[in-house]
């Protein structure tokens, strides 16, 4: 499981369609549309991000999702976790 394709469509500010699988909501959060692997759930899906309101809202979400998932954040989050415990 990577999430790759996945990071880069947040990072491109890009509706996501995804399953409720892995880490893939912890990560997308309410940027993405989820759906089931049933074609009739996938269906549904694709329909409401052609929707130009429904895309926009989800587009908008990848780009705040995206800005918390920064390298920079992450460092600094681990950073202040390892001087927590060197701390005691």
């Amino acid at each position: 499981e990577t999430n790759g394709p996945l990071l880069e469509a947040l990072g491109s500010g890009r509706a996501i369609l995804a399953t409720r699988t892995g880490s893939i909501e912890e990560i997308a959060g309410g940027a993405a549309r989820y759906a089931s692997a049933e074609p009739e759930s996938i269906r549904e899906g694709i329909q409401a991000l052609l929707d130009p309101g429904e895309r926009a809202q989800r587009e908008a979400a990848a780009e705040l999702a995206a800005a918390a998932l920064s390298w920079e954040r992450s460092a600094r989050a681990h950073a202040a976790l390892f001087r927590q415990v060197a701390d005691g």
